[in-house]
């Protein structure tokens, strides 16, 4: 398999370096230098049928040359814009089998002077004290050691040695001492020799480009090429403007290697869990996925345990290590980033993004299943917003026995249904949706309909609908017009990946009941769990596809953009929603129409709905009902309203998702359900989507806890319960001396931005969680604290209340990856935060919008007083 591709230096060659086992090796391959023009005598064809011939080059000069030409003449090329060591990836290792490469896990650790303090990789002034190394190919543990003794800024007079080291060390791991920053920095190159990638957490954005100056400035520039493989160019160091928060970009430093990748765990964790995390620290997410390793935990500061307690440090690097191990055994990430870049033949690094792998996937099939070559990408100086997913009103309130039914894929369903596809597009009618719903009506009103060459023709819709019959032309929710007298080849690969997901969720299920059967003692345990975990990682691998695939379709990088194909998926996803909606009324008798009595809201794929049931039995019965004859209504659905063939219209089937007897909704997007049954199956838990119990607007502790309250609420329906417990944690958050247990998670931006403006005019006006972190800037200032990590954009931070102003703010933020809170915050600050207005902030907030639904008031302690003396 291989593990990257470039260019050569010299222009000539596309190198590919492969692994082999134990063996890795360059390969070099001509370069496909190639490009596609349309010819009537082509023995070519691309994705809209016209004949192509291929202008084949000898070298690279007059390849470019001729693509220079030929863009000068408006002349429309063909696959001149893939990279010429992309067609060498797709032409010699498509549909290879994927196998294991050697990965390096690592961790620095970096002594620093107490006088200047905090260090980024910018500003790469300290030495390297450690580095924790896991190699996945040999599985050996290793350290390796600066003693404290060699620092530069506060050498220790206790010359700490090899034997000093704990056994929880050295048993875990070869501690190699060094006795300089020299030694240990051409060890570490030394070490990640038969790496093919490493990975650290936020090594990126810090490790790499760290160890890239501080072996620039020990070692030489001439060291440098040995981050990169010994046979590939030598690394950059690359300024990227990376996104903060929408509208505002941050320069950073990236290391740009060669043959050997680096891949940033944390960036995969983020890619593959989505889920909005109220800190990526490695501590937090080892804590939320529950790992047996866990960060340790140390007293005072780095720079104190480096030079008091250098053994413990060493176990604190090897521990960093470890976590991102376990993280990789129960997640298998680096597997899903391998088999996903390789099935589309693209880098390791492309799978940061969407785009690009969705791009090749989709190249690779017109190539080898089509026999079809695609059109250059066009320039798109615009960006068309286009509707994003619909949801219907929510009922808010208290009900019981509620159901819901779930569209499987929605939107690759809709774009197969309506064949959106850019190369079967026939036209746009001119009111858009508007148009749609003219023809869903029957108003027999006149509409236009604009073709692709710009000829424009006007029918009524019955005209209209005569017409799509005669023409077996299909219409989207969005008013575009597509022929499914040809399958597009989106449709295509998107039914392709849905059989291929079928197949390993079948392979997946059959290994899933077999190990079901096994215990670890038995002998076939193993085989049959590696095999069931093979084909979940697969079909999670298609869902990844078919899901992002939508999503690439609006991106004016997507070399396919075209907004009114996304347009189109959404917008045909939105009537599927309806109709569901509306035939639920008319189930219940209500009538085929949205609003309705029974439906309590619906979000994008998802209905839910009363049963008007007693009891669990009753309410299966009635979720099953629904499901039958929804499923039974769409192809006649499909088929009046899209006119699309009745082959397609069957595939749009819904299934039961959950039934619960107890269930908040709030508002769109927002609600609690206690549910019993759960994809088919019989559970007992609690979903809550969308509101600030689930979100990372809470503190860990105040979140588990009013989880549980309300856990507890639905189980025994006692609101007199809830009172006093919601009670009892409001005078936990007011005693409390830990300050992680009641400050306000957040994430600030731009605060680089406002403190420019603040530095100009003290008295801007700034937004709160910018002004809390510039007043926690200003306090290091004041202090004189060099140690404590100052806030800058996309720093996590958590927000305190204060009882009186520090200059003009009345917040401060602490960074929440601080470690050790500073004396001067402890013995200042922490005597005038408001708790109060935290409890209210953390408790009342929250619960407010639930009691408000439910018609009820916020848990008090007058309230709890009032319900003891009723009771009594």
């Amino acid at each position: 398999m291989y593990i990257s591709s470039m260019l050569s230096p010299g222009f000539d060659k596309v190198y590919v370096w492969e692994r082999t086992g134990k063996r890795r090796k360059r390969v070099e391959y001509p370069l496909e230098l190639y490009f596609f023009i349309q010819h009537p005598d082509g023995e070519y064809s691309d994705i809209y049928g016209n004949p192509l011939t291929k202008l084949e080059f000898d070298n690279f000069r007059d390849f470019s040359t001729a693509k220079k030409a030929y863009k000068a003449q408006g002349i429309q090329m063909y696959e001149s814009d893939i990279a010429v060591d992309q067609k060498v990836l797709a032409k010699y290792y498509y549909g290879k089998p994927v196998k294991d490469i050697n990965i390096t896990f690592f961790d620095i650790e970096v002594d620093y002077d107490k006088n200047r303090g905090f260090f980024g990789a910018e500003d790469a002034y300290a030495p390297v004290s450690s580095v924790a190394l896991y190699h996945t190919h040999t599985k050996e543990r290793i350290i390796l050691a600066l003693p404290p003794q060699y620092s530069p800024f506060e050498p220790t007079e206790k010359e700490w040695k090899l034997e000093d080291i704990s056994p929880n060390v050295t048993n875990n791991a070869q501690v190699i001492f060094c006795k300089s920053e020299r030694e240990l920095l051409s060890l570490f190159l030394d070490h990640i020799d038969d790496s093919d990638v490493i990975s650290g957490w936020f090594s990126d954005g810090f490790d790499v480009p760290y160890l890239y100056k501080r072996i620039e400035n020990i070692l030489g520039k001439r060291s440098l090429s040995r981050l990169s493989f010994r046979d590939a160019k030598a690394p950059t160091l690359k300024v990227v403007q990376r996104e903060i928060s929408p509208g505002f970009r941050k320069d950073e430093e990236v290391v740009m290697l060669h043959g050997r990748v680096s891949i940033d765990y944390q960036t995969l964790y983020k890619k593959f869990t989505m889920d909005n995390k109220a800190s990526y620290s490695l501590d937090y997410i080892a804590e939320e996925e529950k790992l047996d390793v866990k960060k340790l935990k140390y007293e005072g500061s780095l720079y104190d345990l480096y030079r008091n307690d250098f053994s413990y440090y060493l176990e604190y690097n090897m521990v960093d290590t470890e976590v991102m191990v376990e993280l990789e055994k129960k997640l298998s990430f680096f597997q899903l980033t391998l088999e996903l870049s390789h099935m589309a033949t693209g880098q390791l690094g492309s799978v940061y993004g969407t785009i690009k792998l969705a791009e090749l996937a989709i190249i690779n099939y017109c190539h080898h299943e089509l026999d079809m070559r695609v059109p250059d990408s066009k320039q798109h100086d615009y960006f068309d917003k286009y509707g994003g997913a619909f949801v219907l009103d929510c009922m808010a309130g208290e009900h019981e026995w509620v159901g819901s039914i779930d569209v499987e894929s929605l939107y690759p369903t809709s774009i197969i249904c309506a064949n959106v596809s850019p190369e079967t597009v026939v036209g746009q009618f001119t009111r858009k949706d508007k148009d749609f719903h003219a023809m869903y009506h029957a108003t027999d009103e006149e509409i236009i309909l604009e073709y692709e060459n710009g000829i424009e023709e006007v029918k009524t819709t019955e005209e209209w609908r005569e017409w799509f019959k005669e023409k077996n032309y299909t219409i989207s929710g969005y008013g575009t017009v597509f022929n499914q007298n040809q399958k597009g080849f989106i449709p295509a690969i998107l039914e392709e990946w849905f059989k291929e997901r079928r197949n390993y969720k079948g392979h997946l299920a059959k290994y899933k009941k077999e190990l079901e059967t096994l215990t670890p003692e038995d002998d076939r345990y193993e085989k049959v769990k590696a095999k069931k975990e093979h084909y979940d990682r697969f079909q999670y691998i298609k869902k990844i596809q078919l899901n992002s695939l939508y999503g690439c379709m609006g991106n004016k990088f997507f070399k396919f953009f075209d907004v009114r194909l996304a347009e189109s998926t959404t917008k045909t996803g939105r009537e599927i929603l309806l109709h569901m909606a509306r035939q639920i009324g008319d189930e219940f008798n209500d009538g085929y129409r949205y609003p309705n009595k029974m439906v309590v809201y619906g979000d994008t794929d998802s209905c839910y709905f009363k049963t008007n049931a007693h009891n669990l039995k009753e309410a299966k019965l009635v979720c099953e009902y629904i499901e039958k004859t929804i499923n039974k209504s769409f192809p006649p659905f499909m088929q009046k309203y899209f006119f699309s063939n009745k082959e397609v219209s069957k595939r749009v089937r819904v299934e039961n998702e959950v039934i619960s007897d107890i269930s908040i909704f709030v508002k769109a997007k927002i609600y609690l359900m206690h549910l019993l049954i759960k994809d088919g199956y019989p559970c007992d838990e609690v979903k809550i989507m969308g509101h600030a119990i689930k979100k990372t607007g809470l503190p860990k502790t105040v979140k588990n806890a009013l989880k549980e309250i309300i856990e507890r609420y639905f189980n025994s329906g006692d609101w007199s319960a809830l009172l006093k417990e919601v009670v009892q944690l409001k005078r936990y958050i007011l005693t409390t001396d830990d300050l992680e247990e009641y400050g306000l998670p957040k994430k600030v931006n731009k605060v680089e931005v406002y403190q420019a403006e603040y530095d100009k005019d003290p008295d801007c006006r700034i937004s709160g969680g910018q002004a809390a972190a510039i007043c926690w800037n200003m306090c290091l200032d004041q202090y004189g604290d060099k140690e404590s990590l100052p806030i800058t954009s996309g720093t996590p931070v958590r927000v305190y209340n204060l009882t009186r102003k520090l200059g003009r703010f009345h917040t401060i933020a602490v960074p929440s990856d601080l470690i050790m809170i500073p004396e001067w915050f402890t013995d200042n600050i922490v005597p005038i935060i408001d708790r109060e207005a935290q409890v209210e902030k953390l408790i009342d907030l929250t619960l407010t919008n639930i009691c408000d639904a439910i018609g009820r008031q916020i848990p008090t302690e007058k309230a709890v007083m009032a319900d003891e003396l009723l009771v009594f």
